[in-house]
C-alpha cells in the first residue's frame, strides 16, 4: 500500500485530507508540522509526502530543503495558500517535485499525487534494474566537433556507474582518458593537425577567436570534412573497453601509448596521450585500422562487493 506523511498545522485540513486519500486506497500518516513529518521519515520513508507552507518549528520549505538532503527518493507535493507562489517557486526550485493550490485541491490533488508517485516508481524500478544489468555497449559516429565530445564521455561515465565498475575518482580518470583520446583522432588524426599547428593558431590577445575559427575553416575543408571519429564503449561488471577511430592517414601515431613511454608522449604529444597511458589498466593500438582501445578493469574489492 502505498504511503503518505501529511505535513499539516490544521487538523480540520489534515483529517479532510486523510478522508480523500484513504477513499483512494493511500495509507495516511498525518504530522502536525515538518520537524514531525521529517522525524517520521527518518523513522521509515513513505512513498510521498504532502505539506503544508505555512506551519510552526519547521515549514514546508524548511522541510523540502531536509528531504532533497537526506532522503531524495522521497518526492514532496506542496499545498499554497493564495498568495504563496513565490514561495511556491523557491521550494520547486529546491527540490520539490510538483504543488497543488490549497483552493484547488478537490480537483487537483489526486491527480498530482498520482503523477508524481508514476514518476517516482518509474525511477526507483529503473535503479533497481541496473542490478540485474549485466553488460552495456553504445557506438557514435561523430563528426570532428568538439561540442560533441563531452556529452559522449558523460553518456560512457553514466554507464560506469550503472554498472558500478569503478569508484568517482575512477570514473572521472576514464572520463579524462576517453576524452583526449577522442580529441586526439579528431584533431591529429582526421584534421591531420599537429600540436605545433594548434599551438601557432592559438593566441592570447583574441581569446583564442583565430584559433576556434581555424578550426571551423579546417572542418568545412575536404577531405577533412566526411571524416568521423568512431566510438564504441562496451561496459560489463569486470571492464570497459572503449575503441576509438578515426579516418586520418596517420594510424602510427599512438605507438608510444600502447608501450607507455611516456617521456616520448610529453615531448611529442603533450600532456593528453600521457594521460591515456597513465589513466587506463591497459592501452591497445591498431595503426592498420587507426584505432586505439583503452581498457579499465574492476578492482577486486569492487568486484567482491557486488
Amino acid at each position: 500500500m502505498t504511503r503518505i506523511v501529511i505535513a499539516e498545522d490544521s487538523a480540520t485540513q489534515a483529517q479532510s485530507l486523510r478522508l480523500m486519500l484513504e477513499s483512494r486506497g493511500f495509507h495516511v500518516e498525518w504530522q502536525a508540522n515538518g520537524r514531525l513529518a521529517l522525524e517520521a521519515v527518518r523513522r521509515q520513508p513513505p512513498d510521498l509526502v504532502l505539506t503544508d507552507l505555512d506551519m510552526p518549528e519547521m515549514d514546508g520549505l524548511a522541510l523540502v530543503e531536509e528531504l532533497r538532503l537526506s532522503f531524495p527518493q522521497v518526492p514532496v507535493v506542496l499545498m499554497t495558500a493564495f498568495g504563496s507562489e513565490e514561495t511556491a517557486i523557491q521550494a520547486l526550485q529546491r527540490g520539490a517535485a510538483s504543488y497543488v493550490p490549497k483552493k484547488h485541491l478537490d480537483r487537483d490533488l489526486l491527480e498530482t499525487l498520482d503523477g508524481v508517485l508514476a514518476l517516482a516508481h518509474s525511477d526507483r524500478d529503473q535503479r533497481r534494474l541496473t542490478d540485474y544489468m549485466t553488460d552495456t555497449e553504445c557506438r557514435f559516429a561523430l563528426e570532428n566537433d568538439p561540442a560533441l565530445v563531452m556529452p559522449v564521455v558523460a553518456h560512457v561515465q553514466e554507464g560506469l556507474s550503472m554498472l558500478n565498475l569503478v569508484d568517482e575518482n575512477e570514473r572521472i580518470r576514464v572520463g579524462v582518458a576517453l576524452e583526449e583520446a577522442i580529441h586526439d583522432c579528431m584533431y591529429h588524426g582526421n584534421l591531420e593537425l599537429s600540436p605545433d599547428d594548434l599551438q601557432r593558431e592559438y593566441h592570447l590577445e583574441d581569446g583564442g577567436k583565430s584559433y576556434h575559427a581555424f578550426l571551423e575553416r579546417r572542418r568545412g575543408e575536404q577531405p577533412y570534412r566526411d571524416r568521423r571519429v568512431y566510438v564504441t564503449a562496451r561496459i560489463s561488471r569486470a571492464e570497459a573497453v572503449c575503441t576509438v577511430r578515426d579516418e586520418g592517414p596517420n594510424g602510427d601515431r599512438f605507438a608510444a601509448v600502447e608501450t607507455a613511454d611516456a617521456a616520448r608522449l610529453a615531448g611529442e604529444r603533450g600532456r593528453g596521450l600521457l594521460l591515456v597511458a597513465t589513466f587506463m589498466d591497459e592501452v591497445r593500438c591498431d595503426p592498420a585500422a587507426r584505432e586505439i582501445t583503452l581498457v579499465k578493469r574492476a578492482r577486486k574489492r569492487m568486484m567482491n562487493a557486488e
